[in-house]
C-alpha cells in the first residue's frame, strides 16, 4: 500500500476542490483541463500560461494553448484562483 505525503494530500484536496466547483458551475473538465489544474496547484508559484502548457503538453499531445488559457480563465470567473 502506497503512502502519500501530507503535501500530496493537500494538492489532491485542492485539485478536487477546484474541479468540483468548476463542475458545479457547468464547466466541462476534460483530462487536459484536469492536468492544467493539477499542474497549477502542484507548481506552488504563479506560472505563465506558456509554462503550464509546457508542463502538461508532453503527457497530452493534443493539448492546445487555447485549452490552457480557457482553463486559467475558468477559476477567475468562479473566484477560485
Amino acid at each position: 500500500m502506497a503512502t502519500h505525503s501530507p503535501q500530496s494530500r493537500v494538492v489532491a484536496s485542492r485539485v478536487n476542490e477546484i474541479v468540483g466547483r468548476l463542475r458545479e458551475r457547468g464547466h466541462r473538465l476534460t483530462p487536459q483541463r484536469y492536468a492544467v489544474v493539477r499542474a497549477l496547484v502542484e507548481g506552488g508559484e504563479h506560472p505563465s500560461a506558456e509554462q503550464l502548457f509546457h508542463r502538461v503538453s508532453d503527457a497530452y499531445s493534443m493539448m492546445s494553448r487555447a485549452t490552457v488559457y480557457k482553463t486559467l480563465a475558468s477559476p477567475s470567473r468562479v473566484r477560485l484562483a
